[in-house]
């Protein structure tokens, strides 16, 4: 074979082996491509069922709780509160969840923080407390002050802080039982709803809608959740972030220069130290009373029983 023809053999080859891999190259593509879009058709397909059976669990909730909504809240009180809206303003309810185990002067505060930002732009016909259940506030480890308790702690909270710290009649907190009032964990998502659910159910014609009321480290941890319909209260000390407020959603995020860093955890740990007074400071002089007296003659009462057990 000449030379020529030697040359001719090793370009066709070399051609041979590019269109191979070429070839090769595309099939792989096309396999991925098939695979991607597997998986996402298969990640859709998840995140329906995922999102169908959270719908259906909402509506069993719902439904199971039909008849003891009005047991646990009666909302026929608003209609006091809605008597003196201002026609010309939208309407809001401002609704705040929490372990309140046991609550504190910046559980109250919040609210009126919210309720101070917004007065001038909304009627705000109210605020609602609402306590978590006995088996979520057990699980975070700490000692449980069950939940009726919890309640009378957060009526004396209220009664104090409206008729002794502020001056301003239309500001009104009611403490909502509905979700404490079960024996099943219900997050702060399905109280929303279900608050919203029964506002349109009784006051339809007003059009309410529910805010849900929170500090930035929980709106930080839970965005995604709440993409709409919350007031942030960023409280001392601040935390940078790079959230803003959006009104087209609903989202207001303010700085709350008057709080103090106050906790539940704060009182537990000054009882424990022994630090009586520091407790009346944390949260209110009727709550720190019946705090004390609860770690001290009750407390031991709930551990030895069977009542945390079932927890």
């Amino acid at each position: 074979m000449d030379k020529k023809g030697t040359t001719t053999k090793l370009i066709g080859k070399q051609y041979d082996q590019k269109f191979y891999e070429k070839e090769k190259q595309k099939q792989k593509e096309e396999k991925e491509k098939k695979e991607k879009e597997k998986k996402e058709k298969e990640m859709k397909e998840k995140e329906k069922k995922e999102k169908e059976k959270k719908e259906k669990e909402k509506r069993r909730i719902r439904e199971e709780n039909e008849n003891v909504n009005d047991d646990v809240f009666d909302y026929g009180e608003l209609r006091l509160d809605l008597n003196k809206i201002d026609k010309k303003k939208k309407n809001i309810i401002l609704l705040s969840t929490g372990s309140y185990n046991p609550v504190h002067r910046m559980h109250i505060q919040i609210l009126n923080t919210a309720y101070n930002k917004l007065k001038d732009k909304f009627n705000v016909i109210c605020c609602f407390i609402s306590p978590s259940a006995d088996c979520y506030v057990a699980s975070k480890g700490n000692i449980l002050i069950p939940f009726n308790k919890r309640c009378e702690m957060v009526y004396g909270a209220i009664a104090f802080y409206i008729n002794r710290e502020i001056f301003d009649p239309n500001f009104r907190i009611y403490l909502h039982k509905w979700e404490g009032s079960h024996y099943h964990f219900i997050d702060f998502p399905e109280v929303i709803s279900e608050i919203q659910h029964k506002i349109n159910k009784y006051y339809k014609e007003y059009s309410i809608k529910v805010l849900y009321v929170c500090g930035m480290d929980h709106y930080l941890k839970c965005r995604y959740a709440l993409r709409q319909n919350v007031v942030v209260i960023d409280r001392k000390p601040y935390i940078n972030n790079r959230y803003e407020t959006n009104e087209k959603n609903f989202v207001y995020i303010f700085k709350d220069e008057k709080s103090e860093p106050f906790s539940s955890t704060e009182i537990r740990n000054s009882f424990s130290h022994g630090d009586l007074e520091e407790i009346k400071k944390i949260t209110f002089p009727n709550v720190a009373k019946m705090v004390i007296d609860f770690y001290q003659k009750e407390a031991k009462y709930y551990q030895e029983s069977n009542y945390y057990k079932h927890y």
